[in-house]
Formats: C-alpha cells, structure tokens, sequence
C-alpha cells in the first residue's frame, strides 16, 4: 500500500514539474519574441501596418448576417425585388453622392442581378476592367416621400488600405431614460493582421514556432498585459486611435485588458485544416462596463420603442487610408444577446450592423466608423396594469360620486377630493423615471386629461347640490343625468385619441401595441 502511494506522488510530482518546464518555455518563448521585437524595431517596421488592395469604385455591396443553421453566415442584402444595395463607402469623394442602402439599378445598363454574385466569392467590380468608367443608376428610398432615381459615373480604382476588424460582444444593456443614458457591459477584440513578409511574422517565426514533443510543428500564442505592449509604440496597436462615439465614461478600475498575438503557418495540421496561411494577428481584449450618451423621444410613453446607438470609429486613420469590418462572430453574439434579452424593462425587437462615414465637428477628414443600432421596445404591462388602469379605476369612482343624492353635498366632494389626491401621487411615481421634458408624453396627457375629469365631478356637485336647495331640480336633473350618460365614457374616448394622436404624429417611436393606429406595424 505505501509502494502504491509512493507511486501516485510521483506520477503527480512529474507532471507537475513537467507542467512547470513547459510554463517556463512558453514564458521564454514569448519574452525572446518580444526582446526581438525590441532589438529590431526599425528593421522590422514596426512603424507599419499592413495594407490590403481594394479594386473597386468607392464602395462595397452591403450584406447581412443570415442565421439560419444551413447558411450561418453574411449574405449579399437584397431589396424586396431582388436588387443589390450599397454598404460600405470607402471612397470619401463619394461622401456626398452616394450613401449607404442605396438600391444599384444598373450598371453601364447591366442589371447586378443577373450576375448571381456571392459573398466574399463573387464581387460585381470583377465583371469590369481595371480603370473602367460606369455609369450607375441608383434608387434612394425614403420612409413618407417618393424613391428618387439618380445616376453617377464612377471609375474602377486600386488603393491600399488598412483593415482594422473589430468584434464586439455584449453582456447585458442597462437603459437609464432618466440621465439620457445607457450602461453597456461587453467584451470587446479589435485586431490587425499581418502578413508572411512583416517583421512581426520573422519574429514569430523566430521565436514561437516550435517542434512539440511529437514531433509536429507548433506555435506559442502570447499573451501581453497593456502596458508592456503599449511600451513598445508600434503602430500594431489596434486600440490606438480607435474611438468610441458618445462615450460618457468608462471606469478603468472595472476594466480588464490585454494583448495577444498570434502566428500561423501552413505548415500545422491545425493551423492547414481552418485554412489559415502564414499570416498572424495582434489582438486587444477588453472587457468593461461602458456609458454612452443616448438621446431618447419618450413622446409614446410608455407606449414606445427606442433606438440605442453606439458608434466606433477609427480617429487616427482617415477613410482614404483606413476602412473598419466587423466578423460573423460580433453578428451570432448579437443574434443570441437579442433573444435572451438582457435589456431590463425592454424587449429587443432587432438591431443592426452598418459602416458610416463620420466627421466630427473639428474634423476636416472623414473616418470610417461601424454603427451597431437595436431597437427596443417598452414592456408597458407595468404601465397598463399598475398605472392607467388604476388611473381609469380611480376616475369611475369619482364618477360613481354623481349617483349619491344630491343633498348629500359633503359625502360625494369626499370621494372626489381624495380621487383628486390618488391622481397626484401617480403622478409622482412616474415623474421618478423619466427626464425633465419640455413635451408632455402619452402619459403626462392621460394624467392631465385624468386631472380635469376628475374635477368635474366635484363641480357638478356643487352646482347641483345650489340648483336643488334653489327648488330648480328639473335643471338639476339634467345637469346629473347628463354627467351620468357621458362623464366616464367620454374620459374612456378622449384617452384612446390622445393615444392615437401621439402615435401620428411620432409613429417611429411607436410600439407594436399602438402603431396600428398610424397604420405601421
């Protein structure tokens, strides 16, 4: 028994130790890899990122992320019949004259349609010469005015730029209407490549690649903490000039960060399986809690849906030097954060990934930036349930007040005041939530309307309790019945109008419960 024990202390001592070996050359590895990147700055270029060539007329095909489980992956976006539109402008001197979601007509009278193109396989700009110059018919749609029709000559041109990818995932989204905010807890990855012929690749291949104990090449992947990375000021520093659009704050304490660069070669099964070259890639990770400004029309509420916007750019880098792209992994996690729906107090109902050109006040270039929009609508059941159903409940009691005899002047001003009294402090728990607004919303006209009703009752009795004790009962009478017939049924009518009204006049802020009233969905 004390042989065996002694045996298992062994065998745990020797991987242990042999854990401990392979940890130190991983270290090694990884600190020669960086020690030579620091000996052989200038030589390696690393003042240099890599550049790919665009052959194309100053944009590229907008697609979409199609997720079902057979596809899996983005598509070429079509219209409703079947016409190709505009995604990305990577020429700024097509700012101006050709914008995204552009439907392409034709081009030089060929109809794209016809040429069955597929993502990332067969492009349109390849079915025209090097220098060619096109006449494009273009269609812009709009949402309450005509489509108008235009058309432009654009020349097929080459141009080097630079591809920063980004990846970005979310945790959970925390709306704050009150302060004009929102709280994004994500990961996010932005990344640059670079190729066989870079200095970073000869280091890596210097360094990192190894011969494992099977006698298969192998590769360290290393992993840098942010300032040991950053003390090296290359120009492969994917953070560097990337810039988050109506950011607020971001805690740095709350933050984790890090680098990790990889190097691949065609020459490891794994690496030859997925179709990797001899390429590599400098990774920056982060994950934190973010708080973006979000400006928010809360004309509807609660009976409204919203649109939260955030916007990345590439700052250090102009649109004619620089274009951003975001992979297949950013639009599945969206797709699964969309349908567990970790925004509290709101459903999402989609959202989207686009490429803009973005110039900011003091900008005298454009940048490329990617917009991720969702679009959220109110879970206004708490509204219904617990507010104006209440509000209805407490106006028809003060209404039910016209059916105790006249005379009885003290009883119904009771239950009229104390109706009064309940709306104020509703109105009160909803002033909590929302922002100082110089507009009334769907509810503030409720509670408004809720007021007046409910001092109608009050002076109705009044002025019958006079006319009764005045021996003028026929008047009286009518005055009672009247307020009887139409008091609470017209409260019901003038609620559904101003509703209506709002959602007409603002019917992209309205949610699916009310939008019929304007005739959208």
């Amino acid at each position: 028994m004390k042989k065996k024990f002694n045996l298992i202390k062994l065998l745990i001592i020797s991987i242990f130790l042999s854990y401990v070996s392979f940890s130190a050359q991983a270290a090694s590895r990884c600190n020669n890899f960086y020690n030579d990147l620091v000996n052989n700055y200038k030589d390696y270029k690393l003042n240099y990122l890599t550049s790919y060539s665009n052959n194309d007329f100053g944009f590229i095909l907008e697609s979409k992320f199609n997720d079902d489980p057979k596809i899996d992956t983005w598509q070429w976006l079509k219209d409703s019949e079947g016409y190709y539109v505009v995604g990305a402008i990577n020429d700024p001197n097509l700012i101006g004259k050709v914008q995204a979601l552009d439907v392409i007509i034709s081009a030089n009278n060929l109809d794209l349609r016809k040429m069955k193109l597929k993502h990332l396989e067969k492009y349109f700009e390849d079915q025209f010469s090097d220098g060619e110059k096109v006449n494009f018919k273009f269609r812009r749609d709009f949402k309450k005015k005509p489509s108008t029709y235009f058309e432009i000559e654009l020349q097929k041109k080459d141009k080097d730029l630079i591809m920063p990818e980004f990846d970005i995932y979310f945790r959970s989204i925390d709306v704050v209407q009150k302060e004009n905010k929102i709280d994004v807890a994500m990961d996010i990855e932005w990344r640059y490549y670079f190729e066989e012929e870079s200095g970073l690749y000869q280091a890596a291949k210097n360094n990192l690649f190894f011969i494992n104990e099977n006698g298969d090449k192998s590769v360290e992947h290393c992993n840098f903490n942010v300032d040991k990375w950053k003390s090296l000021d290359t120009a492969f520093d994917p953070p560097k000039g990337i810039e988050f659009i109506d950011l607020l704050k971001s805690d740095k304490n709350l933050r984790t960060s890090s680098y990790l660069v990889s190097a691949y070669s065609d020459e490891i099964q794994g690496h030859k399986r997925e179709e990797w070259g001899n390429e590599g890639k400098v990774d920056y990770k982060s994950k934190g809690i973010f708080t973006f400004v979000n400006n928010f029309d809360l004309k509807n509420f609660p009976f409204d849906k919203q649109k939260v916007t955030i916007v990345l750019a590439i700052r250090d880098l102009p649109m004619s030097q620089a274009v951003v792209s975001v992979t297949d992994f950013s639009a599945r996690s969206a797709l699964d954060f969309g349908r567990k729906n970790n925004i509290n107090g709101w459903n999402i109902i989609d959202h989207t990934w686009k490429y803009e050109p973005y110039q900011g006040p003091n900008d005298s270039e454009y940048f490329d930036s990617l917009v991720f929009e969702i679009d959220i609508e109110r879970k206004h059941d708490f509204y219904i349930y617990k507010v104006i159903l209440p509000i209805i409940l407490i106006l028809m009691v003060c209404w039910s007040s016209l059916w105790i005899t006249t005379r009885e002047i003290e009883s119904r001003l009771t239950i009229t005041i104390v109706c009064l009294l309940s709306l104020i402090a509703y109105n009160f728990v909803i002033d909590k939530e929302l922002p100082k607004l110089e507009y009334l919303t769907v509810l503030d006209w409720i509670i408004l309307i809720s007021y007046v009703y409910a001092t109608i009752p009050n002076f109705i009795s009044i002025i019958s309790h006079k006319l009764f004790i005045s021996n003028k009962k026929i008047l009286c009478n009518k005055i009672e019945n009247y307020g009887k017939k139409y008091g609470a049924t017209s409260y019901v009518i003038l609620v559904f109008l101003i509703i209506a009204i709002n959602v007409n006049i603002n019917p992209e802020n309205a949610s699916g419960l009310v939008s019929w009233m304007a005739g959208t969905k």
